[in-house]
């Protein structure tokens, strides 16, 4: 057997499946056949070596890039195979980009606006929307930086901008949030808090997270369930309660005594 595989619990409505999934970049295989299902109301963690495509997997997940191929499907929206679909499915979706993708010169409510930018009319010269601007400041609210809405974004500290980032996927409110390492430039302490802002919400409104990310010891302690990719193929998938330290060594390693 080539891939360590344990049987999940309790399973839930998918909000995504992905079937024979593969991408390839520049001849190198990035992913290769993956098949998993993205459960409704639940924090997925994608954990796995440097290089293992994780995030590729979210984004492609979330439509940035496109697979070589593989069908993507959502729930209510059938197969991701078409411009349209993709649309609908975007509206649903918000993501923590890994780098924060910010505009520097911009304050961070501009930042955090232009996450709702797919909500107004491309050619409106008009200021945002009252209701835009309240779910731009609550956001930063959640995020504890409020009190910094106006202030350049170049000059906040490297887990503020972070944080700007986070702010900016929530504003969206979305059904689906991805997340590529969205805790990597917080202390524990803070971390910790955004893994439960990230808890609450899944059981206050249903939201499904999928969260890449290298801190081990957060995955265990909030996620539902763990998938574990190595070398572009899924080495793990299973409850986060059986994600062992003999889980992880062949996720990360490809050592196991199974």
């Amino acid at each position: 057997m080539n891939m360590h595989v344990k049987p999940r619990e309790n399973l839930r409505c998918a909000s995504m499946t992905v079937t024979d999934l593969s991408l390839e970049r520049n001849g190198r295989l990035i992913l290769d056949k993956a098949r998993l299902s993205i459960d409704q109301g639940q924090i997925t963690a994608i954990v796995g070596p440097s290089g293992a495509g994780k995030s590729s997997l979210i984004h492609v997940l979330n439509g940035s890039i496109t697979p070589t191929s593989g069908v993507i499907h959502a729930t209510d929206l059938g197969p991701l195979s078409s411009p349209t679909t993709w649309e609908r499915m975007r509206k649903r979706t918000g993501t923590i980009f890994q780098g924060n993708a910010l505009i520097g010169r911009l304050p961070a409510l501009d930042n955090v606006l232009s996450g709702l930018v797919d909500t107004r009319h491309p050619l409106s010269l008009l200021p945002w929307s009252r209701v835009a601007r309240a779910r731009a400041m609550d956001a930063l609210r959640q995020v504890d930086l409020l009190d910094r809405a106006f202030e350049r974004t170049e000059n906040l500290s490297g887990g503020e901008q972070q944080r700007v980032g986070i702010a900016r996927a929530l504003a969206r409110q979305p059904r689906l949030l991805f997340a590529d390492e969205p805790f990597s430039a917080l202390d524990r302490p803070l971390a910790m808090r955004f893994c439960e802002l990230f808890a609450a919400s899944t059981r206050e409104t249903g939201r499904t997270v999928v969260l890449v990310t290298h801190q081990l010891d957060l995955a265990r302690a909030f996620a539902d369930r763990v998938i574990g990719l190595r070398s572009g193929r899924i080495a793990f998938d299973g409850p986060t309660t059986l994600f062992d330290k003999e889980a992880e060594r062949y996720v990360f390693s490809g050592n196991s005594n199974l």
